[in-house]
């Protein structure tokens, strides 16, 4: 397993973005993508990946300035699922997504988990 990234949630992306980037001098990984409830963006944080998302007022979560959740790369997903499982843990997904699979779970304290199989 190794760190993938952290999601932060934002009011209102390319604000954030030019936040980021401008003052930070965090480097813009493509363009951004509108997922229906929310819009993704990720930055190069010199070795940290930041995704930031803003989600619909309607849909998701609304406000801003929260860790939405810790990323980590793993090299099979299912091989995971049976490790949650094992531990009787809760997890939505895996999910099918462009270049590999997500799921989350929450850890002791209530932190989202992502693990990403894949891209």
């Amino acid at each position: 397993m190794e760190f993938g990234h952290i999601g932060i949630v934002v009011k209102d992306l390319e604000r954030s973005a030019d936040f980021y980037t401008s003052f930070l001098g965090c480097r813009q990984q493509g363009a951004p993508t509108d997922a229906g409830n929310v819009k993704l963006l990720y930055l190069d944080g010199g070795g940290t990946t930041l995704e930031l998302l803003q989600y619909s007022s309607s849909k998701g979560k609304e406000g801003g300035g929260v860790i939405d959740h810790i990323a980590f790369r793993v090299g099979d997903i299912d091989q995971w699922v049976r490790k949650l499982k094992e531990k009787s843990l809760a997890m939505d997904g895996p999910h099918a997504v462009p270049g590999g699979h997500i799921l989350f779970f929450c850890g002791p304290d209530g932190e989202r988990i992502e693990l990403v199989e894949g891209n």
